[in-house]
């Protein structure tokens, strides 16, 4: 079984978002709304073989994913931007293919955050 490892999201809450709710999902629907354009970024530089430019974007994304509480997409986009311009096509793309499932399931813990902080609000 594959578990997510993740900071505590109170401390994120606080540290990241200075305890703001608001804040966080401004920052949250901003991210939601970025991403797929990075990510399709990302995946048509890998399928031009534009090995630097995918690192490029992957320390954007690695940068937009690093405020909130999930390690192993950050972990994974830093691998991209790190050893990127080394890597053979299909690397980048399995290494794209586990960032786009870490991401899947950030977004579906994000979605479900911003859903339990309506109802207490």
């Amino acid at each position: 079984m594959n578990v997510t490892e993740k900071r505590d999201f109170s401390e994120v809450l606080e540290i990241n978002f200075l305890g703001d709710w608001d804040l966080f999902l401004q920052v949250t629907e901003a991210f939601k709304q970025s991403l797929p354009k990075m990510m399709t970024t990302l995946v048509d530089a890998i399928k031009a073989n534009e090995n630097a430019k995918a690192s490029e974007i992957a320390h954007k994304i690695k940068g937009s994913i690093a405020h909130f509480h999930h390690i192993d997409p950050v972990t994974t986009a830093r691998r991209i931007e790190e050893e990127g311009k080394g890597l053979s096509q299909n690397q980048l793309y399995a290494l794209y293919s586990t960032l786009e499932m870490q991401l899947n399931t950030l977004m579906l813990d994000l979605d479900v955050l911003a859903k339990q902080g309506s109802k207490a609000a």
